[in-house]
């Protein structure tokens, strides 16, 4: 237990050390769209400049690359398709 405690630490000691020395800064890039807890954003493979945010519920969604876009749209809603995989499964086993 004092092996795992030492090593967190020194492992917390050196992000600690590195922020540091960076420079970055984080900017909202889209300050007219809100997400809800957003793990990941795409570039769509084509050239319509657009992207898609990958939401933690299920949802993705869309929007033109732009700065003062103002609407997001649902591209895929995960959750409701597997709700709906689910219910027709039970309907054919009745």
């Amino acid at each position: 237990m004092k092996k795992y405690f030492i090593l967190n630490s020194a492992v917390f000691f050196c992000i600690s050390i590195s922020q540091l020395f960076c420079e970055y800064e984080v900017v909202n890039t889209f300050p007219n769209l809100t997400f809800n807890d957003p793990v990941g954003i795409y570039y769509a493979p084509d050239d319509s400049d657009r992207l898609f945010v990958l939401e933690q519920p299920g949802k993705i969604k869309v929007f033109n690359n732009s700065s003062d876009e103002t609407d997001a749209q649902v591209f895929l809603d995960i959750y409701l398709v597997i709700v709906n995989l689910q219910v027709n499964r039970n309907f054919y086993q009745t």
